[in-house]
């Protein structure tokens, strides 16, 4: 195998541990003379060089750890083990419990009495993820296995010992490898089967320990075993090592990394902590970062971490975190700076671990874990200075200046500070005199290279860096030529040398030669006039901001113009507080305490922008413009606005920054080789790349929490991350629903983005923030949804297609499938039973109906028969009579014929009257009282009677419509009852009285008549028109009277109540 370049690097740093070679050689030589293992066999033993390699180490404050907080819910500090799972949650092992984190919350498991599913232990030893995503835990009682699909762990005793797992691992067939006090374990996952392999006295080649650390395989396939003698090369079919390297050790911190470039490094928790070894030469190097560590002392290495992008990370115990530097073969140490909370929290380091977002954890040896992204940030942090203890307990930056030798001068800490080009010198200075603090505004540089500092209190002060001179410009109250105000705010040279001032009393103009000022204000009575900010146009006009809004100043007619915020008026400046302004290709862009502005001096229109448009923070306190890119500082980090489409990227502390609020005093500039600084209460920093970096990241979505109906339960992460949870089935009644989710996004959950939209209610998305991880339907109707959850981080892609959740809302019974079906089939055989009913009906009414048509036939053949035939009969035979006696009895004969005659109008009148009776069969459309009252007066003008009877119609109380079958039967029995008083009664009159109640209809036929004996009101036979009244009375549910006495008229009364069959009214 060759020797990796690293190697010999690391090598070659030192002849000591070349010369050391001789001297190890003789030490085997005298094993092999005693006869030791390595004389008794065919291992090889490596050799140790005597002496330890001091390396380099180079402090660094680049990174910006973020500190994770016992508040979100972690179960215990010390955090010795970091795992991610498939679905990207991450799993931190603990002195009290396994805790599993989603970058907002932690949720513990731990061992729970009564709970045979829970963890077996508390005090966690190993945590481990196998190659099928199954998390794996060592504790204090027992191995688990952790059921993704229940939530639930499965228990593993290794044997009747039941020894605790310190470190586990995986080999290429798949077996875990336990470590433990008391020998090394084979287990199959699949069948759970264990075997034991340990030290035996009787094998000098098989392991020296029983005291395993860790195993694992190098890029060989090599198993290695690292126990209390030393690490070894071991075969777990042979039982036998090949390579032993006799490192003795006694802390459990004991492991091996071979790295991408083939660098075998070997890391052990005391004494100098790490070391390579040459597998060609078979040697091992030592190292150290300290030269005052002792080989008992736990000052040693914990953890090794090679990165996707190739760095090797060491968690020391004791030297913080350290980078290995290839390139200038170098480490890089990162500590706790106790001036800086973004530092390292403390520099006893003991797990590292990288997700699969590119973030870097290290558990901590009496603090919280601690997190960094594995990218530098495109932000190098100026101020809080490294080590530098600011005397007034702040990290606020009022100004910040780049002059024009690459210096950057800060006004911070109420002094003047100048941090030298290369960043590694900081130089305070004391303008208004030595413990004399000064709150400098602005900073600015001449053409002669002079400073130029405006301060709070102080005036306009200059300083010659050539003499380290201070000049004090102050306030004189009995002049008017000089500063108005020793609160100078910023400072402006334009062109032709000339400085303008802003001050808390009007807006100045400095001649340097004449040392004169002039004082410009838009009220020059008022005793203050407070200005912040002073840009010039492309005119030569300066824009300066107020607390009164934006002003424009003329100098040449040395006019104001101020525009303000106007209440209801949308297009007017969103604030009237002006921090500052920048000005590009004539579009003024205006940064106030409540929104940015666009300003087009031409229609005098703002167009304002919020956090609800992708502003970091409403208040922007100073904007610079990049290409087509604006830049401003606010209350929650930077923002980057793109001019043409109006998009915003963000960055926040996460990306380097000191701290998100980056306000105060306005403080941004521009340096040489387009650098940008801000500054402000977090502090100061710089950027110097243009380009915006997008984030490939895209975060898995995942639900953590349900709360349906009555009932309430957190979700299992699935075996399978891409199979969604189990539907939600709610009922009708509680169809309420809360669901709660979260983003794997661990940089910074606070700016992930969130939009839902739930599929088969509505279309379009719903924005979230990042503390806004719920979702609350109070009533959903039945049916089946899909709720849709994506997620972004602050300058990442949606994750698409999210996570989904099926959500059916049960329907009432009564809604419900089995429901419409019966209901169907009831129906149906209900519209079946109504059909056969109706067809009878229809058959019984027309059989009726059929049934009195042929009696009313019959009837009209018995009226032809006793009438009008026999009538013709008689005159037949009359006619025969005067046929015979016209020859011999002429006038006899004559006078039959007039008989004849008188009786032919008579049949005449019959035959009408029976006509008549057909035609009134059909009442459809014609009014019952007038249909009768047309009868009546029909057959009193036909009546051939002497004298002629009258008719007299009555009709009392409201006419009511009667359902047609009682109109037609009521007419017939009324019209035949008319037509006998007509024929037979021989009255004078004749009358018909309709009477209309609640109660029902009363038709009544008088007449003054001869009457009718009592075996004709009966019915009898003969008689048909008696018993057909009768028997149609009777159909219809009424009731006929007859009241007659001979000589005494007749009285026909038809009676028909509402409450008898069938309804009498058709409303």
């Amino acid at each position: 195998m060759t020797r990796s370049a690293d190697e010999c690097r690391l090598l070659s740093a030192t002849l000591v541990a070349r010369l050391a070679l001789a001297t190890t050689m003789i030490c085997l030589g005298w094993l092999g003379a005693i006869g030791g293992p390595a004389a008794a066999s065919g291992v090889k033993v490596a050799t140790i060089a005597t002496e330890i390699v001091q390396v380099h180490v180079e402090s660094k404050t680049d990174i910006r750890f973020r500190r994770i907080s016992l508040s979100q819910g972690l179960s215990q500090t010390r955090v010795s083990q970091i795992v991610q799972d498939n679905q990207g949650y991450l799993w931190f092992g603990t002195q009290h419990g396994v805790n599993r984190y989603d970058g907002y919350g932690f949720q513990v498991f731990k061992h729970v009495a009564e709970d045979l599913d829970s963890l077996s232990g508390t005090f966690i030893y190993a945590l481990f993820k196998d190659r099928s995503g199954t998390i794996w835990v060592g504790s204090d009682q027992f191995l688990d296995a952790f059921d993704s699909a229940t939530g639930k762990f499965r228990h593993y005793q290794v044997d009747k010992s039941n020894p605790t797992v310190i470190h586990i691992s995986q080999d290429k067939s798949n077996h875990l490898w336990l470590s433990t006090s008391q020998g090394l374990y084979q287990l199959d996952p699949v069948t759970g089967e264990t075997k034991r392999f340990g030290s035996d006295p009787a094998n000098p080649d098989g392991l020296s320990s029983n005291d395993i650390k860790s195993t694992g395989e190098d890029s060989t396939g090599l198993f290695w075993v690292a126990n209390g003698a030393g690490l070894e090369a071991f075969d777990p079919l042979t039982g036998q090592v090949s390579i032993r390297i006799p490192l003795r050790q006694e802390v459990r911190e004991f492991k091996f990394h071979e790295d991408a470039h083939g660098t075998f490094w070997i890391a052990f928790g005391s004494g100098s902590g790490f070391a390579t070894y040459d597998r060609k030469l078979n040697q091992l190097t030592r190292y150290s970062f300290s030269s005052s560590t002792s080989d008992g002392s736990l000052s040693g290495v914990y953890d090794i971490l090679e990165t996707t992008n190739g760095d090797i990370w060491f968690a020391t115990m004791g030297s913080g975190l350290l980078r290995f530097d290839r390139d200038n073969f170098q480490f890089d140490s990162y500590q706790n700076d106790p001036t800086d909370p973004q530092s390292l929290a403390e520099n006893r380091a003991i797990a590292v671990f990288e997700d699969n977002e590119g973030n870097i954890w290290t558990g901590l040896h009496a603090s919280p874990p601690n997190m960094f992204p594995r990218n530098p940030s495109p932000f190098r942090r100026l101020w809080p200075f490294p080590g530098h203890v600011d005397k007034l307990g702040e990290s606020l930056v009022n100004t910040v200046f780049e002059d024009s030798k690459g210096d950057v001068w800060l006004g911070a800490g109420g002094a003047l500070n100048r941090i030298s080009a290369d960043g590694k010198r900081l130089e305070v200075f004391n303008p208004a005199g030595a413990n004399t603090s000064t709150e400098v505004l602005a900073i600015t540089e001449d053409s002669s290279g002079i400073i130029w500092i405006g301060t709070l209190g102080v005036g306009l002060i200059s300083y010659d860096r050539s003499t380290g001179h201070f000049t004090s410009y102050r306030y004189a109250p009995a002049r008017t030529d000089w500063l108005s105000s020793d609160v100078v705010t910023r400072i402006y040279i334009d062109p032709s040398g000339t400085f303008w001032l802003t001050t808390w009393n009007g807006l100045q103009k400095f001649d340097r030669e004449s040392s004169r000022f002039t004082t410009f204000k838009r009220d020059p009575s008022a005793s203050a006039e407070t200005y912040f900010s002073i840009v010039p146009d492309n005119n030569g006009d300066l824009w300066l901001g107020t607390t009164t809004g934006l002003v424009k100043f003329v100098i040449r007619t040395s006019a104001f113009t101020t525009y303000k915020h106007e209440p209801g008026n949308p297009s007017s400046l969103s604030n009237n507080t002006v921090n500052s302004i920048y000005i590009d290709n004539g579009t003024i862009w205006v940064g106030t305490q409540n929104g940015l502005n666009r300003f087009k001096v031409e229609t005098g229109k703002f167009e304002a922008f919020y956090s609800r448009d992708g502003l970091a923070g409403n208040v922007v306190s100073c904007i610079l413009g990049d290409s087509d890119r604006l830049w401003m500082s606010t209350n929650r980090g930077i923002s980057s606005m793109n001019a043409h489409d109006k998009s915003f990227v963000n960055f926040s502390s996460v990306d380097g920054l000191p701290g998100d609020d980056l306000t105060g005093w306005n403080a941004c500039a521009r340096g040489a080789q387009d650098v940008l600084y801000f500054g402000g209460f977090a502090g100061a920093t710089a950027r110097k790349s243009k380009v915006i970096e997008h984030d490939d990241f895209v975060p898995s979505v995942v639900f953590t929490d349900l709360q349906a109906g009555d009932s309430t339960r957190a979700f299992v992460p699935s075996v399978d991350p891409e199979k969604p949870p189990q539907p939600v089935v709610l009922l009708y009644d509680a169809s309420h629903i809360n669901v709660s989710f979260a983003a794997l996004s661990f940089r910074s959950p606070e700016s992930t983005k969130y939009r839902y939209r739930l599929a088969g209610l509505d279309s379009n998305w719903h924005p979230l923030n990042a503390d806004q991880r719920s979702i609350s339907y109070a009533t959903l109707p039945t049916g089946k949804f899909e709720l849709i959850v994506q997620a972004a981080t602050g300058r990442g892609s949606w994750s698409s297609p999210g996570a989904s959740l099926q959500i059916e809302v049960l329907p009432p019974w009564w809604r419900t499938t089995w429901f419409y079906t019966v209901s169907a089939a009831l129906v149906l055989a209900g519209l079946g039973s109504t059909y056969r009913y109706h067809i009878r009906s229809v058959a019984a009414d027309y059989n009726i109906r059929l049934e009195e048509r042929i009696n009313e036939r019959n009837r009209v053949a018995r009226e032809l028969h006793d009438t009008l035939l026999q009538s013709f009969q008689g005159l037949i035979f009359r006619m025969q009579a005067v046929r015979q006696m016209l020859p011999t009895r002429p006038k006899e004969a004559a006078d039959i014929l007039d008989s004849i005659l008188e009786r032919s109008d008579e049949a005449i009148v019959e035959g009408r009257n029976a006509i008549q009776s057909l035609r009134e069969a059909n009442l459809t459309d014609v009014d019952l009282s007038q249909a009768i009252r047309s009868i009546g007066e029909i057959l009193s003008a036909e009546s051939r009677a002497t004298p002629r009877p009258r008719y007299r119609h009555h009709v009392t109380g409201d006419p009511m419509d009667l359902s047609p079958k009682i109109r037609e039967e009521a007419h017939r029995i009324v019209g035949e009852a008319l037509r006998n008083a007509f024929k037979h009664s021989g009255a004078t009159l004749i009358e018909c009285v309709i009477q209309y109640s609640i109660s029902g209809l009363s038709i009544r036929v008088r007449d003054d008549g001869a009457g009718i004996g009592p075996a004709i009101r009966g019915g009898s036979a003969g008689h048909w028109g008696i018993a057909g009244m009768k028997e149609r009375a009777a159909k219809i549910g009424g009731n006929l009277i007859i009241e007659s006495g001979s000589g005494q008229g007749t009285t026909i009364e038809l009676v028909l109540k509402s409450h008898e069959k069938g309804p009498l009214f058709s409303r």
